[in-house]
């Protein structure tokens, strides 16, 4: 048998298995109902210790199952696909739906009809996937002789899905992408820097790994973070927040002030600003998982609905609340076109070395690790793989160096844009300098902390 038509075959057998789940959802009462089959295998290289230590290929069939009776919504996974583990799961999701609360704001998408979405890479090329990783590990080890990667995974990996909706919706998809995750330290005279990591996904082979997302950057860093020294005082200062520092911000400002959560419970301090300014007028944040930098991003909503990018601030104007369907029911409010977190702003126009050069005092912050911030913006925690910035230079590493602030004061507070960004795979983010940040000297972390 060929491999298209062994390819052809399990498109089949997909969409059959989609369409019997479904079936099962509607006969057994569901008034609106949908049921994901996907079948994905990944390929997977580690290295340990600067060693190859494991390769193997992994095969994983999930049935998602949602079924909406009366107003009331179930959910349900399995990763068996047989008939008996179908009509098992079917039920198993009606018995959730029928006994969780009702709520009219759990609805389907409209039909869009019937389509097909490929993205990726789809064929899986082994031996140049190889040849990449062995590059990389090699240029590592010329470049920062220091460095340590203690972890590296390499993955491919190939999923092959089909939805199917009680409203006549039917998207089957094809996605393929690489990811190489590293973790990491340096060691000098028998010293080590603390552990950082990193990351990319890409579809393609024909870029070294070591010039994508923010690898150069972060080794770089990590070899001059051997030897520490604790902040000795406590002030108002400057922070530039690397893109990966950046990005855990973001995540704390859509969740704190135009998320779900604080839309419905009424806690959003911007719950009344959707038009207004709320950031810097250089600011434009856009969730863009069908930009062509962010690799095998979502396409389609739980609900139904086809993913579209949009900004939520551009400008610095709160254009667009980051609503699910269910959110905007509730609250009376638009649908976001999606709610995935491929974060993209726009980049500024003065390089990273002006932006430095032109902070007296402040901080570099490679990594933030903090409690959840409290509802108004106030946040505080440690930050990691950080450095002192002094007289427009970076100077000393620092040790555990706690900072603290209020999100939406920051966004007001913004010295400056990056003009040089990091794409990753995931997301593209430039480096950003803002004002107003407190630093303390070295002190106990809070008690929940991010990992």
């Amino acid at each position: 048998m060929t491999e298209r038509r062994k390819t052809e075959q399990l498109t089949e057998q997909i969409r059959n298995k989609s369409h019997t789940g479904l079936d099962l959802l509607t006969a057994g009462g569901a008034d609106q109902a949908r049921c994901r089959i996907a079948y994905s295998e990944t390929n997977e290289i580690n290295v340990e210790d600067g060693k190859f230590s494991l390769y193997r290929t992994m095969f994983d069939t999930t049935a998602a199952f949602m079924a909406i009776c009366g107003g009331r919504r179930g959910i349900v996974q399995s990763n068996q696909v047989g008939d008996e583990h179908l009509r098992a799961t079917a039920a198993e999701c009606l018995g959730v739906a029928e006994s969780a609360a009702p709520d009219e704001a759990w609805q389907l998408a409209p039909d869009i009809g019937a389509r097909t979405v490929t993205t990726g890479a789809l064929e899986y090329e082994e031996d140049r996937f190889y040849a990449r990783l062995v590059e990389f590990l090699d240029t590592v080890a010329e470049r920062y002789p220091t460095v340590v990667i203690s972890a590296l995974s390499g993955m491919y990996t190939r999923e092959r899905a089909c939805s199917v909706y009680s409203t006549g919706t039917q998207v089957e998809s094809l996605a393929g992408y690489y990811s190489v995750d590293i973790t990491f330290n340096a060691v000098e005279d028998g010293v080590s820097s603390s552990f950082n990591y990193t990351g990319i996904k890409t579809d393609n082979l024909d870029t070294p790994f070591i010039e994508q997302g923010s690898f150069a950057a972060n080794l770089s860093d990590i070899t001059r973070e051997v030897r520490t020294e604790a902040y000795k005082n406590t002030r108002v200062a400057a922070m530039i927040l690397t893109p990966t520092a950046f990005e855990s911000f973001l995540y704390d400002i859509v969740g704190n002030f135009i998320g779900d959560t604080p839309l419905i419970d009424g806690s959003s301090i911007w719950k009344d600003r959707l038009g207004e300014t709320v950031a810097d007028p250089r600011l434009t944040l856009r969730l863009a998982p069908r930009d062509e930098r962010v690799v095998a991003g979502r396409y389609l909503t739980a609900e139904g609905y086809l993913v579209e990018d949009y900004a939520c601030i551009e400008d610095g104007v709160l254009k667009q609340f980051v609503l699910s369907d269910y959110a905007a029911r509730k609250t009376g409010r638009d649908r976001a076109p999606n709610t995935e977190y491929n974060f993209i702003v726009t980049p500024g126009d003065i390089p990273l070395a002006d932006l430095i050069a032109g902070i007296d005092h402040g901080i570099l912050v490679n990594r933030f690790s903090g409690g959840s911030p409290s509802r108004n913006g106030d946040f505080s925690g440690v930050a990691k793989n950080s450095f002192l910035i002094e007289n427009g230079k970076i100077t000393t590493a620092l040790r555990e160096t706690m900072i603290s602030g209020n999100l939406a004061a920051m966004l007001k507070e913004v010295r400056g844009i990056s003009s040089e960004t990091v794409a990753d795979g995931n997301r593209v983010l430039p480096w950003i300098a803002v004002d107003g940040i407190t630093l303390s000297g070295e002190q106990a972390a809070p008690s929940e902390e991010r990992p």
